[in-house]
């Protein structure tokens, strides 16, 4: 039988890199969370095994509570990743060597309201702030109830821009539903928030 915890907030304190091991698990969250298949398994890999690429896991070695997937890159090869609005972006990074991109994070439902995702947000912002001059987020827009954009907020993240239907050519593409549209095409807003190094902090 499985060994119950009685506190299982004491296990969202842990924050570690992204093994091999752990990929199945992120899969299922993923799944759960936003939709079958928006999530691979050779793209979650790819954060193992590309330079570009950070991932980083909550949890302890029984349970992983949520992740955070991110990429550090030149302005070129980071607007290559926008699903949408290209030329918006290519004027939007222009003026930065490194962008950071907040790419995805998950937290699993029943461990929501324990700091899960305010702990991998900050983490994840330490992170990039050592690497870049620019971070990024692209965010589902929850008609105002994404818990992450608060901590987004919390974190000085701005709130830049609104795209309507962000994801909708990249679900036909690639095949994956919506946790709320279903089939493709997933017809979701986006919302893209900003943090830039001031100058004062250098």
């Amino acid at each position: 039988m499985p060994v119950k915890i009685s506190n299982p907030k004491q296990k969202t304190k842990t924050i570690r890199p992204l093994k091999d091991d752990d990929i199945n698990e992120i899969l299922i969250i993923a799944d759960k969370l936003f939709g079958y298949n928006y999530l691979t398994k050779p793209e979650v890999q790819s954060y193992i095994n590309d330079n570009d690429k950070i991932s980083i896991v909550s949890g302890n070695d029984v349970e992983i509570t949520g992740f955070q997937l991110m990429q550090i890159g030149k302005p070129e090869n980071i607007i290559a990743t926008m699903l949408s609005e290209q030329e918006w972006f290519r004027k939007l990074f222009s003026k930065h060597q490194l962008i950071g991109v907040l790419k995805t994070i998950a937290v699993k439902e029943e461990c929501h309201n324990q700091g899960v995702g305010t702990l991998l947000t900050k983490k994840s912002l330490e992170i990039l702030k050592k690497k870049t001059d620019f971070i990024i987020s692209v965010c589902w827009d929850n008609n105002g109830e994404n818990s992450i954009t608060k901590i987004l907020e919390k974190f000085n993240m701005k709130l830049i821009r609104q795209i309507d239907e962000y994801w909708k050519d990249d679900s036909i593409k690639k095949n994956y539903s919506c946790k709320i549209c279903g089939a493709p095409p997933c017809r979701c807003n986006a919302l893209i928030y900003g943090y830039l190094k001031a100058s004062h902090n250098h």
